[in-house]
């Protein structure tokens, strides 16, 4: 307790015990009037001593309900990261199929009639063939290893 706190206490008290000798109902009304206000300058005080340590309970409070959410956050913010390299690749995988369709196209493209023998335009079309079975196996090599990457 204070000793401005411990002072209006002996005060009132000593007011108190006047009065009571004197029964006057002033001086006890006065009295009480002192011991009410020793009353609240004791919880006054001893609240501004529990004060630094409750501010420090609040604090770590909340501290402790702000770690999950920057936990769960940071959790998100790593989905989401993985979910745009995935997107990347997966973009970069259908621009090669795209390219790799568009050279097919182009290799099976209606042949302008030539003169060419029958012997010669099945060789030609033989290697058409071969050249969409590679181009084929090759988009089938890069959809595996993008695979592997997004697992």
């Amino acid at each position: 307790m204070s000793s401005a706190a411990r002072a209006a206490t002996a005060l009132a008290l000593c007011v108190l015990a006047s009065a009571q000798d004197t029964a006057t109902q002033s001086g006890t009304n006065a009295a009480y009037k002192y011991l009410a206000a020793a009353q609240t300058a004791r919880q006054a005080t001893e609240q501004r001593r529990r004060a630094p340590a409750l501010l420090n309970a609040v604090l770590c409070l909340q501290q402790l309900m702000h770690a999950p959410i920057a936990q769960e956050l940071a959790a998100i913010q790593q989905r989401s990261l993985a979910q745009m390299k995935q997107q990347s690749r997966l973009e970069a995988l259908e621009l090669a199929r795209d390219t790799i369709e568009q050279e097919v196209d182009q290799l099976y493209a209606p042949l302008v009639p030539s003169t060419t023998s029958d012997d010669q335009e099945a060789r030609n079309r033989r290697s058409m063939i071969e050249k969409y079975e590679q181009r084929k196996a090759e988009l089938e090599v890069i959809r595996r290893r993008t695979e592997k990457e997004l697992s």
